[in-house]
């Protein structure tokens, strides 16, 4: 498994969290986060582009595109698509055949390189002409506010999973660290001996990471 760290885990910018990452060797790449798309987390992102390139072969790299994606957004594909492997998307389950659509045309122009995320809003095999073959993104969290299998998820759908976003829920919060000690984590954890994708943590904090990034290694997963 190739570990993945958020683009946001302490206050900074882009270029500073990278900075901070580079410090945590387990970690081999990194989410740059675009769940909004706005005029100023572009122009911070611009400017850093250069020196974040830099990191190139030290990490990997992969965006998480804006919640939902429309035409316009290719504008984050065209400004990324030299350094960055692939692209997280949100099914827009509000616009179903338009998501299909678009990301069909996105396919088709970049390649297979758009995985699609389990969310709360609904399941993706409801998802009108989705192609079948599309990469997928296992959210842990997404998941256990469902009161689904994370390990039913991934036995099911293997084949097609190329990342898992980990974090662990209290209440009705996810993002949040996961203990060794949880049921599902045991259970999940023989799926991520297997796993020979990525796994994000996706933890937004340093501290909630560096836990999970702790119990991982008790596992003897990383």
């Amino acid at each position: 498994m190739i570990l993945s760290a958020p683009s946001f885990l302490i206050p900074g910018t882009y270029l500073e969290n990278v900075r901070y990452i580079d410090t945590i060797p387990e970690v081999k790449c990194i989410e740059l986060l675009f769940f909004t798309f706005d005029d100023d987390s572009w122009n911070i992102f611009q400017c850093e582009r250069k020196e974040i390139q830099r990191y190139v072969g030290r990490f990997d790299f992969s965006v998480h595109m804006p919640d939902p994606i429309l035409p316009e957004h290719e504008t984050l594909i065209e400004g990324t698509k030299d350094f960055v492997s692939h692209y997280i998307v949100h099914p827009d389950f509000k616009k179903p055949e338009f998501f299909t659509d678009l990301v069909g045309k996105w396919s088709g122009i970049y390649g297979n390189i758009f995985y699609i995320e389990n969310t709360l809003a609904g399941t993706i095999e409801s998802m009108p002409r989705l192609p079948p073959d599309l990469p997928l993104c296992l959210d842990t969290g997404h998941l256990l506010l469902q009161k689904k299998s994370p390990a039913g998820y991934f036995n099911a759908r293997e084949s097609r999973i190329k990342k898992i976003h980990l974090h662990g829920t209290i209440g009705e919060k996810d993002h949040q660290a996961v203990t060794a000690e949880e049921p599902w984590v045991k259970e999940f954890s023989v799926c991520l001996k297997k796993f020979s994708g990525m796994v994000h943590i996706e933890i937004f904090n340093s501290g909630g990471y560096l836990r999970v990034l702790e119990n991982l290694r008790r596992y003897g997963i990383v």
